[in-house]
């Protein structure tokens, strides 16, 4: 996805109180698919079932966003798999997601086979726009191979291809590096007809080590690609002793700077967070951030700004 530019919209002194103006998100929903043991990664709500049973259909609700969602499967109820790593094998970005995946096999418990599974969402709660959907598909394990993507604007009746043998990602996470193999696409629903997502394993491609092969998802994330991108705003400020706690909000997963002036004219100076890996800082899946920054060296007035360019001349 493409950001534009976001301009500095907030500015805070740091001997003052401010009035503090929060901006509203777009319509984000994250859901992490696993057991009732799933660990929650951040951001993410938890839908869960038992292994070998089909999950009940539920609501979920994330900002601005709360749809209903049900599973198809191609199968009975030992089709459709959840399995829970929890190895602490990978501890990268979206760590506590790949701990955990739903799967679906086409064959009896033991045999090889490949499977397929739509996750199914209400399209009158989810609206009419365009939308873009994120899957992660992700084994610290054995599960390997390729899977088609596709989806449904109109309940079903008709799919179009999103992906075509999508590499299921597996095994050594030492060389694995980034987000966690994900699938990005857009659709536009009508704010009608229910919208799946179907995934199939791709049997005439799966390969394989002899043990059973399955479609793999760990989560999905639906975002409103019409509303527009939230500039970054600071939403909350608080100071003690020589640190400042800043808590932000802007573009999902996007970097930005923390500029400071002295006296509002000369924006140059980059304010660079102690508690993150530096400049830029990264926000997390629903655009938020939280850091500090050291307040020893500045004055006794000091003016704080959020943007998307190095502040740096």
């Amino acid at each position: 996805m493409f950001f534009r530019p976001h301009p500095p919209l907030r500015i805070l002194i740091l001997t003052a109180t401010a009035t503090l103006v929060i901006q509203g998100h777009a319509q984000v929903l994250a859901v992490n698919l696993g057991r009732a043991t799933t660990p929650s990664e951040t951001g993410f709500t938890n839908w869960t079932t038992n292994d070998n049973t089909a999950p009940s259909a539920t609501t979920i609700s994330g900002i601005g966003l709360s749809v209903d969602i049900s599973v198809s499967d191609s199968g009975s109820g030992t089709a459709l798999r959840s399995v829970d790593r929890s190895d602490g094998l990978y501890t990268g970005t979206l760590d506590a997601l790949t701990d955990n995946w739903w799967g679906a096999r086409a064959g009896t418990i033991g045999q090889p086979g490949g499977g397929q599974f739509s996750i199914i969402i209400d399209g009158s709660d989810l609206g009419a726009g365009t939308f873009e959907w994120t899957s992660w598909h992700f084994d610290h394990d054995n599960q390997t191979g390729l899977m088609d993507i596709e989806y449904s604007v109109d309940g079903g009746s008709t799919f179009s291809t999103a992906f075509d043998d999508f590499d299921i990602v597996d095994g050594d996470v030492d060389l694995f590096a980034g987000a966690p193999n994900p699938a990005t696409f857009q659709f536009t629903s009508d704010g009608t007809n229910d919208v799946w997502i179907r995934f199939t394993n791709d049997l005439s491609n799966g390969g394989g080590d002899g043990t059973e092969n399955f479609v793999v998802v760990n989560g999905f994330r639906i975002e409103s690609a019409s509303a527009p991108t939230p500039d970054p705003e600071i939403t909350s400020f608080s100071v003690s002793g020589s640190s400042a706690t800043v808590v932000m909000t802007g573009a999902p997963g996007t970097d930005y700077y923390c500029a400071g002036s002295p006296d509002l004219t000369d924006w140059t100076t980059e304010v660079v967070p102690t508690d993150t890996s530096g400049s830029p800082f990264q926000t997390d899946v629903n655009g938020d951030l939280t850091f500090t920054v050291d307040t020893s060296s500045l004055g006794s007035s000091y003016f704080f700004r959020i943007q998307d360019s190095d502040p740096s001349p």
